[in-house]
């Protein structure tokens, strides 16, 4: 503990708790997430999080609501890890609201690297909901989580970049769900969109999806565009 409180840059704080939550230092990571400021804090929250300590979920859905923008990005990753139903209209929310493109970009690439069955939903209706072309692909096929009265009306930029993370991220995690959606959005309006949703096709790396592409390219006279 008195080695932590002599330490002063934070990338050496944050490589510090990282050590102890390796080594197992169960004692010295609770010392720092009840003293601890900041994003000391909620760093050694995380590293008990991995460790099976696990912090109550609504204090954790409040704290994502209340903290500052540098800490959010671990309190995120603790509610991810958690991997529990009750969280996903609160990911669903910061993901539409939140004006930090680092803080979406982060969450989804959490969801990506840890996917599952509610993260591939919450990911699909989001972009579904955003994207009118793909209306006629997908009719209502609405999840227990999805409200669509509650969907804020996002500016066209935001809501753009919103959707291209979102393919690049659902590419990343190689969503089979996902593939006549990203489809689709190749003839989207939006160029920054078909090429995120080009690029995730391609990282999916599902032979069908890589034929259709090819397909697409010469269709449009465009020959290999990388």
């Amino acid at each position: 503990e008195k080695m932590t409180k002599k330490l002063i840059d934070p990338n050496a704080q944050r490589d510090l708790i990282r050590v102890l939550g390796k080594s197992g230092s169960r004692s010295s990571l609770r010392i720092l997430a009840e003293k601890g400021r900041g994003a000391q804090k909620w760093l050694a929250l995380l590293e008990l999080e991995k460790l099976s300590e696990h912090r109550p979920l609504a204090e954790l859905h409040q704290a994502l609501i209340d903290a500052p923008a540098e800490e959010k990005e671990y309190i995120v990753e603790i509610i991810i890890r958690r991997a529990h139903s009750d969280s996903i209209p609160v990911l669903r929310r910061l993901l539409i609201d939140s004006k930090d493109s680092r803080l979406r970009q982060k969450t989804l690439q959490l969801m990506a690297d840890m996917l599952n069955q509610d993260y591939e939903t919450l990911m699909l209706d989001i972009l579904k909901s955003y994207s009118t072309v793909a209306e006629s692909h997908f009719h209502s096929s609405h999840s227990p989580h999805h409200d669509a009265a509650s969907q804020p009306r996002l500016e066209t930029n935001d809501k753009n970049e919103l959707r291209a993370q979102i393919a690049l991220s659902l590419g990343k995690a190689r969503s089979k769900k996902a593939i006549p959606l990203l489809i689709a959005l190749l003839g989207d309006h939006d160029p920054m969109v078909q090429k995120a949703a080009r690029v995730a096709l391609e990282l999916t790396q599902d032979p069908e999806a890589q034929e259709y592409i090819k397909e697409h390219h010469q269709r449009r006279g465009e020959g290999h565009v990388h």
